[in-house]
């Protein structure tokens, strides 16, 4: 990256203060633990919190979370010189497991002008914070999105083909992201972190299907206090996973235990800073508490102060011998220029390839079929015929988004039990399948090809093409070539 964001020697330690003006405004005070009265965020860095995480609502009835509202507590925290995560839930109220309802004005938008509302509402809202000098390290793209966002149309327990919805909205709104702050750090929220299924089938289909994001994040709630221990250590595997995996990194974007047992929740608090920051490589980024000065407060009881407005001990979890002060931003060397405009139009929304898949089968073979993750969402991929080209030799194109990723194998016949052994050397997806990685969509004749021996292949003896073959300049000009990568005059 180029800046502190992804150094070793910084972790964030923060605090999701969304309700902190609106509470501010019904007449709710803080104090310091000895009862002095400050600015809620003048009393946070004594427990080492150094960022705070901001939600955004599209058009909330009240005002409060919305782009104003957002603006005006990002430029406070950011003036004393917290580091921001700016949270978009593309909802007029709260998205979350359990709902994920879209904005009164995109109720009957279609998939694609849905994905241009994503782009637009992001790159409008993170527009109004860099006018103010402000740059936001991390733009959570959805929250809590473990069955999509922006429902019906991207929830994807309903309908598997709505994976591909799901991740067109997520990318635009990195794309936007991206054209704001081209060094913010974009991430997808996934709640229930100690459940590595659940991650891996949203992650995973979410790459499948070629979305674009750099972080991945969780919430972790235990059900019971009890559990906490255990719920910990189930976070910390699944961070391991999903680390090696996917390659990201991995932060809590929300975390919190009843303010009725304050030291088991320092204790957890504590356990979990320490084990995501124990992940290999740097690959932990931060652990942020959910509303933890919300006292009283709408009926929410996961926070860490007490009814008479002062932190309670569970705000020591956070705390670690010689945390550094907060560096207001004109004092800091280490954040990026933001001194240019943003692009006012952006990078290209998403993109397609036109990507030949084509398959040299034995001699007399009458058919061949092909099946991935281009047919169909994990679980339910479909079997495709091929057209035969004659001596063997069998082609089916599918339009596929620009540098996305996905497995695939060929068939000899329509039926499950009919598919190749792909060889141990070029196995990359699920233990068996062969992987394809699509070019960058450049223009709008953008193509690409990959040839196949059956059972074979690109590193075998009899191999045509390596399997990951593609024709660079020569794709994006449409030029054709054959199975041994020479041009077709």
């Amino acid at each position: 990256m180029g800046w502190a964001q992804n150094s070793s020697s910084f972790f964030a330690r923060g605090a999701d203060v969304g309700w902190l003006s609106e509470m501010e405004a019904s007449g709710r005070k803080f104090y310091t633990a000895d009862g002095v009265e400050k600015d809620l965020l003048d009393i946070l860095p004594d427990y080492c919190i150094n960022s705070i995480r901001l939600r955004v609502w599209v058009d909330p009835a009240n005002g409060w979370s919305g782009q104003d509202d957002v603006v005006a507590l990002a430029k406070r925290a950011y003036q004393k010189g917290y580091r921001l995560m700016i949270d978009f839930h593309y909802s007029d109220n709260w998205a979350d497991p359990g709902k994920q309802y879209k904005p009164k004005a995109w109720e009957n938008y279609s998939v694609p002008q849905l994905e241009q509302a994503v782009y637009d509402h992001t790159h409008q809202v993170l527009s109004a914070i860099k006018a103010e000098g402000i740059f936001p390290h991390w733009v959570q793209i959805g929250n809590e999105t473990n069955d999509g966002m922006l429902w019906p149309d991207g929830r994807v327990s309903t309908n598997g083909d709505n994976f591909s919805n799901y991740a067109k909205f997520v990318k635009s709104g990195h794309l936007a992201a991206k054209a704001v702050f081209p060094q913010t750090l974009t991430i997808v929220h996934v709640a229930n972190g100690f459940d590595n299924g659940l991650f891996k089938w949203n992650i995973g289909g979410l790459l499948i299907n070629g979305a674009e994001f750099d972080v991945i994040a969780m919430s972790l709630y235990p059900d019971k206090v009890s559990d906490w221990p255990s719920i910990a250590q189930q976070a910390r595997s699944n961070m391991d996973d999903l680390v090696q995996r996917y390659k990201k990194p991995i932060m809590v974007s929300e975390i919190g235990l009843s303010v009725s047992y304050p030291q088991d929740a320092q204790e957890y608090i504590a356990k979990v800073i320490e084990l995501t920051q124990g992940v290999a490589n740097n690959q932990g980024l931060g652990v942020f508490w959910w509303e933890p000065q919300a006292y009283n407060w709408r009926g929410y009881d996961k926070v860490a102060w007490s009814n008479n407005g002062r932190p309670t001990i569970a705000m020591d979890g956070f705390k670690t011998p010689g945390c550094p002060a907060l560096v207001p931003p004109g004092d800091n060397p280490d954040l990026p220029d933001i001194s240019l405009p943003p692009d006012p139009d952006g990078p290209a929304l998403p993109s397609t390839v036109a990507v030949e898949f084509r398959v040299k089968m034995p001699e007399n073979t009458q058919q061949a079929f092909i099946t991935g993750t281009m047919t169909g969402a994990e679980g339910s991929w479909e079997i495709i015929a091929m057209e035969a080209l004659g001596q063997g030799e069998f082609t089916k194109t599918f339009d596929l988004m620009g540098q996305s990723t996905g497995a695939y194998y060929y068939l000899n016949a329509n039926n499950w039990d009919a598919r190749e052994v792909v060889p141990a050397e070029c196995v990359e997806w699920y233990e068996s399948d062969r992987g394809y990685k699509v070019s960058k969509a450049e223009g709008g004749d953008a193509k690409q090809q990959i040839a196949d021996f059956w059972n074979a292949c690109g590193e075998a003896p009899t191999a045509i093409i390596p399997r990951f073959y593609q024709k660079s300049d020569d794709a994006i000009q449409g030029i054709k070539l054959d199975l041994l990568g020479r041009k077709v005059q």
